[in-house]
């Protein structure tokens, strides 16, 4: 068991995203207010089998049923049920209580030492009905070529996921691994989110050197074959072992990816290197718009990326990426880097860095958005260390970082910690969505050698935004599952897409508001049939006239009751 437990501890550190209509919903106007989370676990849930690993992965599954409540999928990469290490993930779905303590949905490999569920994902609405779907990576999935590796997609509907997958690709390349799996968001902009695939082991000229893979959503769902592609043509590469959304960096209306070239090597052995790649009208640039390596030895620049969402505001999309073993005063401490998006890009200079600053704790691990935990419009991010120890050696920890009008602040604005031995709590961390509808973010994080009484079963555990001490105004409760939101792209250049369910038949008003609370535009107004409904705005007034970029509300009246979502226009 040695071998196989260091190969999880240390390599499967995976990408954590937002969701994937990265979003942040805030009061009208908003206030300045500080991040904050509960201290103490909402929601809690184990895998009740030994080794079975759950919590090496999770992620926001978006929402799987439409019913306005974001939900969580989580994975157990070596549970067995029928066949050892198969493989599980989970969905769990949120409610106004938050999440149920049961699992709505399971699915498994069925393949003996397929390792179904070492990445999972939201892979967004790939089909464009309205519910988001979810993707999972099965690592050392065989079929005729050994451990080629799979990713498979389950569609969502209003009685939640499918039981069998939609959609399903293999690499054929022996040895790939092909199975880190993320949304790309929509990079094309046809209205139909789009899936990334790493295949961190591919081979194709050079061994090992890594790739990934781009497949577009449409009505029908995912294409098989992918859009576009892109290998590292460097021999131990390592390229895709982390993949993800950047969102939308340039502001130009279109998603961009993020793809690690994890083992690279410019004047420094394995320092590491991460790319972003533009997306437009046509899909994917073939060559990379931005990319920064890690300038020191080892230093594994890249083991983790993803967006960051939008940390100061400024309408562009931000990245963050890990070196979960750079060096600055303690051996193998770790750090993670942020990235400023711009109308010209991400900066070639990181905007935020922080460290672990203990020995040996693997900070960055895990990186991603934690959406916008207290409400006050600026998304925050979470960064975890797996191998942190304070009381308890490796138990593992995770820090949350509020965004602001000048960035992210340089001090954690709260931690969590396992407090169990060998946990390796935060392996895995990133957004929850916000599962129990105060329009508020939460966060989960895995901890797959948590033990209690199974050994190594695995924990996972989601922590509530909080806005009761932040001063901020919060928004009136809705009726019984009234909610809007906004489905992207976000920020947007040329027209963006907001949904908004209703429980019950009535008159609705949904507007456009200014930062100043002035209303500019009229979406929609009249009587409504109960369910889910979707508008599209186009960054104009009533009148026809064109709007400045900035930030705006779209504001929902129904029942007496009001719900604001922030937008972003890019021009």
């Amino acid at each position: 068991m040695g071998s196989r437990v260091l190969h999880l501890a240390l390599f499967l550190s995976f990408p954590v995203l937002l969701n994937a209509h990265p979003a942040s919903q805030a009061p009208l106007p908003p206030e300045s207010a500080a991040s904050t989370l509960v201290s103490s676990p909402s929601w809690i849930a184990q895998a009740d089998q030994d080794e079975a690993y759950l919590g090496v992965s999770v992620a926001t599954a978006g929402d799987v049923n439409g019913d306005g409540f974001a939900d969580v999928i989580v994975g157990a990469a070596l549970y067995d049920n029928g066949q050892t290490d198969e493989g599980r993930a989970l969905v769990y779905q949120g409610s106004a209580a938050g999440l149920a303590t049961s699992p709505a949905w399971t699915a498994e490999s069925n393949q003996e030492n397929a390792w179904f569920g070492n990445s999972v994902a939201t892979a967004g609405d790939v089909n464009g009905d309205g519910f988001d779907d979810v993707i999972v990576g099965v690592w050392q999935y065989t079929n005729v070529e050994g451990q080629e590796g799979r990713a498979v997609v389950y569609h969502g509907s209003s009685a939640g996921l499918a039981a069998a997958p939609n959609w399903a690709v293999e690499s054929d390349t022996w040895g790939a691994q092909m199975g880190t799996v993320a949304t790309a968001g929509d990079v094309n902009g046809d209205g139909f989110d789009d899936v990334i695939v790493g295949a961190w082991r591919y081979t194709n000229g050079q061994n090992q050197e890594g790739a990934a893979f781009l497949y577009h959503g449409s009505a029908a769902g995912l294409a098989i074959t992918p859009a576009w592609s892109v290998e590292s043509n460097d021999v131990d590469g390592y390229m895709g072992y982390a993949v993800g959304t950047a969102g939308d960096v340039n502001g130009d209306g279109f998603d961009d990816v993020i793809v690690s070239h994890y083992y690279f090597d410019n004047g420094e052995g394995n320092e590491g290197r991460a790319l972003v790649y533009h997306g437009s009208a046509t899909g994917l640039a073939a060559t990379p718009a931005w990319s920064a390596e890690g300038n020191q030895i080892a230093a594994y620049f890249g083991n983790s990326v993803g967006t960051a969402g939008d940390v100061n505001g400024d309408g562009f999309s931000d990245v963050i990426v890990g070196a979960y073993l750079h060096d600055n005063g303690q051996a193998n401490e770790g750090r993670a880097y942020v990235y400023h998006g711009s109308a010209v890009g991400l900066a070639t200079t990181p905007a935020w860095f922080a460290e672990g600053d203990q020995f040996a704790v693997y900070y960055g691990t895990s990186v991603g958005g934690a959406g916008d935990v207290n409400g006050d419009g600026f998304s925050d991010v979470i960064v975890g260390s797996f191998m942190y120890g304070n009381g308890q050696p490796n138990e593992g920890r995770v820090f949350v970082y509020a965004g602001s009008a000048t960035g992210l602040a340089t001090a954690a604005d709260w931690t969590a910690e396992s407090d169990h031995f060998d946990a390796q709590f935060g392996i895995s961390a990133g957004t929850a969505g916000d599962v129990n509808g105060d329009d508020l973010s939460d966060v989960i994080v895995g901890a797959p050698q948590f033990s209690d009484p199974e050994f190594h079963e695995g924990r996972a555990y989601v922590y509530h935004g909080d806005g009761a001490s932040t001063g901020v105004a919060e928004n009136p409760a809705p009726t019984a599952r009234f909610r809007l939101e906004s489905y992207g792209p976000n920020p947007f250049a040329t027209a963006t897409r907001l949904a908004y369910t209703l429980p019950e038949s009535g008159p609705m008003r949904l507007a456009i508001y200014d930062i100043g609370g002035r209303e500019v535009a009229l979406v929609a107004e009249g009587v409504a049939d109960a369910g889910f409904h979707h508008e599209t705005w186009d960054g104009r007034t009533a009148l026809g006239t064109q709007l400045p970029a900035g930030v705006y509300f779209a504001r929902f009246e129904f029942a007496g009751s009001v719900a604001a979502v922030k937008i972003v226009l890019a021009r």
